[in-house]
């Protein structure tokens, strides 16, 4: 590779770039939500909200542990996670109740973390 000059800087998308971007492309490869079923249950609640909090936490278990696996992610690093995937949930379902409060109302949010 030849040493980098001025007159070699890219004038649109460079090295950081692509690179990033070919991480990210091999990332969407991983399935990370088999790290999250691993470990947490969800109870009772309906079935697509435990998949949008899954779907969620596994992203950004993939983003900030990508080297993890469900052997090896700890509950300190999952807690905080699921957490936020539920919080996001919750803003939806609330939005949801005050469009059809009969439906949406009550929905009970919660989960525990299951032992290895």
């Amino acid at each position: 590779m030849p040493k980098i000059r001025p007159e070699n800087y890219a004038a649109g998308y460079g090295l950081l770039t692509d690179y990033m971007a070919e991480i990210f492309a091999e990332l969407r490869r991983r399935n990370f939500q088999t790290h999250v079923n691993a470990l947490v249950d969800l109870g009772t609640m309906t079935g697509r909200n435990q998949d949008a909090i899954k779907k969620t936490a596994a992203g950004l278990l993939k983003l900030l542990y990508p080297h993890r696996t469900p052997d090896t992610v700890t509950r300190q690093e999952l807690e905080p996670l699921i957490e936020i995937g539920i919080e996001m949930r919750k803003r939806v379902v609330d939005q949801l109740a005050k469009i059809l409060p009969t439906e949406f109302e009550g929905v009970e949010f919660g989960f525990t973390m299951r032992d290895r």
